[in-house]
């Protein structure tokens, strides 16, 4: 049976239930999101998914948000599904509805929450609800714990030109080594740990014992060199005091010498220590 939906679009209707709004829309009203954290589809992925619509059909609807123009829709989550529907030259898909202010949310969490999302694509998604919400508001949306938020965080403040060789998959790396580089806080460090994964050559446990061994540097002491005391200076020391011995004889000493002195007092006690 086929309904016209009240922006116009004939649309079939699979649950009456209109707090659902589940639909089977033509699979050419439906654009990608634009702001979609994930940018770059692997080919064999969408085979694997297109083989499993032929056998199964369509076992989970994909999300839409319905777009400012009429009778067209934006995909919130399930881009991957529909673009295996479209490669199976399916004309109709079956939808959900968002509402507008949950769909970025429900896309990141899809996404976020995908075992084959390369560490760039987690981290954009976590930095997109950065701008809104708190690294312990991010944790508990996400159910991910505080230290992937924080990795994910790092990983944003590497160079947009390293972020997309790895979102487009010309540099295959982990999400721990990404997230220490991006703590480097030393210019020649970062540098050189950013041309070696160009270059296929950093592992986790290379830079974990570069970071052990910094820690390391930092918390030993720094070795200075015992201060020598020049001849000339004790020798003008005691010229002084000499001089000040000889006035005081003369008439007592005023609250603010006596200060001077005692102060210049506790100094030589503390040298002579």
């Amino acid at each position: 049976m086929t309904e016209a939906n009240s922006d116009g679009t004939d649309l079939r209707v699979l649950n009456r239930d209109p707090t659902r709004e589940l639909f089977l829309a033509s699979v050419d009203r439906i654009e990608p999101d634009e702001a979609q954290p994930r940018k770059h589809f692997d080919q064999s992925e969408i085979d694997g998914l297109a083989d499993s619509l032929r056998q199964h059909g369509q076992l989970q609807p994909i999300g839409v948000v319905k777009s400012g123009k009429v009778g067209r829709f934006i995909l919130s989550f399930g881009e991957r599904r529909w673009r295996a529907a479209k490669q199976l030259g399916w004309t109709e898909i079956e939808c959900v509805v968002v509402p507008q202010k949950h769909a970025r949310l429900f896309a990141i969490l899809e996404n976020v929450h995908r075992t084959n999302l390369n560490p760039v694509e987690e981290a954009d998604a976590v930095g997109e609800l950065a701008a809104s919400m708190t690294p312990g508001e991010i944790s508990r949306t996400l159910s991910k714990p505080a230290q992937y938020v924080s990795d994910c965080l790092s990983i944003r403040r590497l160079p947009e030109d390293l972020l997309d060789e790895v979102r487009r998959g010309a540099i295959k790396t982990s999400h721990s080594i990404l997230s220490r580089i991006g703590r480097i806080s030393d210019r020649a460090e970062f540098d050189k740990a950013v041309a070696e994964l160009r270059a296929g050559q950093l592992t986790t446990a290379e830079l974990k014992r570069r970071t052990k061994e910094k820690r390391t540097e930092e918390r030993s002491p720094v070795a200075r060199p015992t201060p020598q005391i020049r001849p000339a200076a004790i020798r003008a020391i005691t010229k002084t005091l000499s001089a000040v011995r000889t006035i005081k004889d003369r008439a007592p000493l005023k609250p603010k010498d006596r200060q001077a002195l005692e102060a210049l007092r506790m100094e030589i006690d503390e040298l002579l220590r």
